[in-house]
């Protein structure tokens, strides 16, 4: 009767416990996974990797600056983005607008780039909010953009720079449907 037995949960020592004491699937994991923050690649995604678990990343926009950037309303874990927050993501803003590109979009495609990454989970109040998302996945980000980001220390140098989403997902899928309704 069951097909995958998965696990939902923030804190990355017990994702790696989980997977190291069952046979799981699928996990999803909440904001360890980030332009902000790559907790989970020190141990847990190497791990899911190499064990084949299939890791869904969630709150990739850090539940709001990565998709509003510094605007006074801005929120990181679910909390008024503190100065020191802003002050970090502030030079990856700039850089986006030296290329034209949406924080957005550079947001998003790191989060879905790590292998054992298999699925994003954007979270949208609103159909343009879910619209607005999947553009982000479509938006072309320069190498050099990336590359920039690497060199002035605002991604790990470890972190291969993510590449161009061949398939993103289907915007005329039932699930994609089901959403706008």
């Amino acid at each position: 009767m069951v097909s995958a037995i998965g696990i939902g949960v923030n804190e990355v020592d017990v994702c790696i416990e989980a997977a190291n004491l069952a046979d799981i699937d699928c996990m999803l994991i909440a904001g360890t996974y980030n332009i902000l923050d790559q907790e989970a690649d020190n141990e847990l995604l190497p791990l899911c990797h190499a064990r084949g678990i299939a890791v869904i990343n969630g709150r990739i926009f850090g539940s709001g600056i990565l998709a509003t950037g510094t605007t006074p309303s801005a929120r990181f874990n679910y909390a008024p983005a503190t100065a020191e927050l802003i002050a970090k993501v502030r030079p990856i803003e700039d850089l986006c607008s030296d290329y034209g590109v949406s924080l957005g979009a550079v947001a998003v495609q790191f989060a879905a780039s790590h292998p054992a990454i298999t699925n994003v989970c954007m979270g949208a109040g609103s159909v343009e909010q879910q619209e607005q998302n999947y553009s982000w996945l479509e938006e072309e980000v320069p190498a050099g953009l990336w590359n920039e980001l690497t060199a002035n220390g605002l991604l790990p140098t470890h972190t291969p720079p993510p590449q161009a989403l061949n398939n993103p997902p289907d915007k005329d899928s039932e699930c994609f449907k089901k959403q706008k309704k």
